[in-house]
Parts: C-alpha cells; sequence; structure tokens
C-alpha cells in the first residue's frame, strides 16, 4: 500500500484489531513507520494456530446465528460503548457492526486469538503511544497497560468516559492526544 500511495514513512493508527496489525507491521517494517498509535488494542491473544477460538469468541458467533446481523450489530454496540455514549455513537456503531458477515467475525476472531506481538514491542524504531478508553470493556485497561509497559518509552494516554471507541465517543478528547502526539519531533 506505502508503493501505491508513493509514501516512503507514516504515522500509523491502528484501533482493535487493527492495532494489532499496526503492531506486527511496524515491527517487521520499522523503516515505513514514523510514529505508531495503538488505539484500545493489546499484543494479541498468543494462543496456538487451529486451537480454536476463546469462549468469548464462540458466545458471539452464537449470537449472530441466534439473531442475525441486526442483533449482533446492537449486541456489539450495547457490549463495546460506554454506557453514557451518545445515541447517535451507539446507532453508527451497531449499524457498522450489523454489516459484518459470520465468516468475517469467525476470521477476525482466530487473528486476534492467534496474534502474538510480544517479541516485536521492543524493537519499535519510532515513538509510540498507547490509547485506551478509561471504560473499555473490549480490551480492558489491563491489557492496555500491559501493552504500553511492554514498549520502551510508549506513552499511555487515558481517554477519561469512553468505552472502545473513543474515537466516536469522546471525539475532541481522542484528537486532542492525536494531535499532541503527532506534534513531537521525530528524531
Amino acid at each position: 500500500m506505502f508503493e501505491h500511495c508513493a509514501v516512503d514513512r507514516a504515522t500509523v493508527v491502528g484501533h482493535s484489531m487493527g492495532g494489532i496489525v499496526s503492531a506486527r507491521f511496524a515491527g517487521r517494517h520499522p523503516e515505513r513507520v514514523e510514529r505508531l498509535v495503538l488505539s484500545c488494542t493489546h499484543w494479541g491473544g498468543c494462543r496456538s494456530k487451529g486451537s480454536g477460538l476463546t469462549d468469548d469468541y464462540r458466545e458471539r458467533l452464537q449470537a449472530f446465528d441466534r439473531g442475525g446481523p441486526r442483533e449482533y450489530g446492537l449486541a456489539r454496540a450495547r457490549a463495546m460503548l460506554a454506557p453514557d455514549a451518545p445515541a447517535d455513537v451507539f446507532d453508527l456503531i451497531a449499524e457498522i457492526a450489523s454489516r459484518t458477515s459470520r465468516d468475517g467475525v469467525e476470521a477476525a476472531a482466530r487473528m486476534i486469538n492467534e496474534a502474538d506481538n510480544r517479541d516485536l514491542l521492543t524493537a519499535f524504531a519510532c515513538p509510540v503511544s498507547v490509547f485506551a478508553g478509561e471504560v473499555d470493556p473490549v480490551v480492558t485497561r489491563e491489557r492496555t497497560d500491559e501493552l504500553a509497559a511492554a514498549i520502551p518509552g510508549a506513552d499511555l494516554v487515558t481517554i477519561a468516559g469512553a468505552g472502545h471507541a473513543p474515537y466516536l465517543e469522546k471525539p475532541a478528547e481522542y484528537n486532542a492526544a492525536l494531535g499532541t502526539f503527532l506534534s513531537r519531533e521525530v528524531a
């Protein structure tokens, strides 16, 4: 993609599953990443390939099978957001989640469960900021704290009152934190 866009280096922002992918990319291609933001994410489930899904992902698939895409989307929005998330944010997250397919949910779950970025975290060659939603029920503070602690020099930014979609739940705060990180000089 970098070649297609004629970009040599870029700031990479990865959220949730995208954070797992972004961390992997930054670890494998440090020359391409100028800065890295890992938002509401962790280093992966570290399960062996083919070991099967965790209970929470099996439950998600069963819920999808029972209720179909629309009910799945509503359930995901309820499970992701802070209790006081704005109604329009809830509706947007529910609508986005309802567009997924069962196969997509299962493939994403397998990737998340089997990913293991722990060996890459100490080798990042760029500034890193880890963002956490204060009340994120999907990726707990324990997981984001562990991630930030494993990356030498990483900042940990907590978005107060936000769940798993702080960029929508608290956009001013999220964008301010992102702006602060992006305004720093890069060596």
